[in-house]
């Protein structure tokens, strides 16, 4: 028995897979920009409760001049917002 090898080889890509591909690079796109964005408001706030400055500099609450029972406080009053 033979089998014809056009109906095991079906390659073809028709308008609906661009259109598919097209929608998830458009997402794709929407979910980094949205992480940056997201990356950006958390050093911004972390500036502005541990430090006590504006920035949107990268900083770890570590080496802040905060008392420590005020450092424990924020991330429970950022959960509630």
């Amino acid at each position: 028995m033979r089998s014809r090898p056009s109906a095991l080889r079906d390659f073809t890509v028709d308008r609906r897979v661009w259109l598919l591909t097209g929608v998830a690079l458009f997402i794709g796109a929407g979910a980094a920009a949205l992480a940056v964005l997201l990356l950006r408001a958390i050093a911004f706030a972390t500036n502005v409760f541990y430090y006590h400055r504006l920035s949107l500099a990268m900083a770890g609450p570590a080496g802040s001049p905060s008392r420590h029972g005020s450092c424990r406080l924020f991330p429970w009053l950022a959960g509630c917002l």
